[in-house]
Formats: structure tokens, C-alpha cells, sequence
């Protein structure tokens, strides 16, 4: 077998490994006191949610697969902006799924993930891509700046 990079249209039998790199991301915002709390069955809510969504053709996904294993994925949904402005749909990326213990991979297989991801966007006509990165992700906020995201706006949260 081949150590070539595969990357293609996620799989229903890929969220299993894709939600392991999600709860990896999400402890490791939790261990820094971040504002995320982790629910008891976060990882088969978090399936459960994308197995759903990825039937729909509002989800976009993409996985990496190296040696047959999934070692990356993206995650986007394709909805309204904000309303009385220009473009009125886009592409928001939700989830950069990234192998945290294999550091030395990522940017590459980011920037892969990331044109497979824009080459389907533009395919279905879509011109604009917005990112959501959690404060606490500083490697992955310098990635989508890197790769042309600018910082139009921010969005806070509080616990109420």
C-alpha cells in the first residue's frame, strides 16, 4: 500500500475517526479552561450530528487518508450570511480536523484539505468562505491566516 495522501468526500464510516480527532481538539480546549465542556457522549453526539448533516447537500466534507487511515478531515456548511449584504450564501468552515500528535504533517495536509475543499465550493458556485477558530487555537488561526482568511469580525461568547 501506497504511503500517498488520499483525500476525498467523507464517508459515513470515516466520522468514527474523525470525531476521535475532533475530541482530541476539543480536550485539549477544555484542559486550557477554554469555554468548552465536554458532554459525557460527545463523541457519538458529535457522529450522530455530521452523519445527519453530511446527507444533506449543505455539508461539505473532505477526509485524508494515509495508509488507509484517516488522518485529517474539514468540515463546512453551505448557508445564509448576513442578511442585506453581499454574498447571501456561503461556505463556513466549522472544523479543521487535524492529527494533534502528528504536528509535523499538518500545515500540508491542511493546505490539501483546504483545496479540495475550495475546488467543491466554487464548484457549486460559492464565492466567499468564512472560518470559525476558537480562541485558543493560535497554530490553527495562523494557518487560515496564511492561507488569505482576514479577521472581518469577531465573535465572543459568555456563559449566561
Amino acid at each position: 500500500m501506497s504511503n500517498a495522501l488520499v483525500i476525498h468526500p467523507t464517508q459515513l464510516q470515516e466520522l468514527p475517526a474523525l470525531a476521535e480527532l475532533w475530541y482530541d481538539k476539543m480536550a485539549l480546549l477544555q484542559a486550557t479552561g477554554r469555554a468548552v465542556r465536554l458532554q459525557p457522549a460527545a463523541r457519538q453526539t458529535w457522529q450522530a450530528h455530521y452523519a445527519d448533516a453530511l446527507a444533506t447537500q449543505a455539508c461539505v466534507a473532505f477526509s485524508a487518508l494515509r495508509l488507509g487511515q484517516v488522518c485529517g478531515g474539514i468540515v463546512a456548511r453551505l448557508q445564509p450570511l448576513d442578511a442585506g449584504l453581499d454574498p447571501a450564501h456561503g461556505g463556513i468552515v466549522e472544523h479543521l480536523l487535524l492529527d494533534l500528535h502528528a504536528p509535523s504533517q499538518s500545515d500540508a495536509l491542511a493546505r490539501q484539505l483546504l483545496a479540495a475543499l475550495c475546488d467543491e465550493l466554487r464548484a457549486r458556485g460559492v464565492r466567499t468562505l468564512q472560518v470559525r477558530v476558537w480562541a485558543g487555537l493560535a497554530v490553527e488561526q495562523a494557518f487560515w491566516l496564511a492561507a488569505g482568511a482576514q479577521i472581518n469580525r469577531y465573535e465572543l461568547g459568555m456563559r449566561l
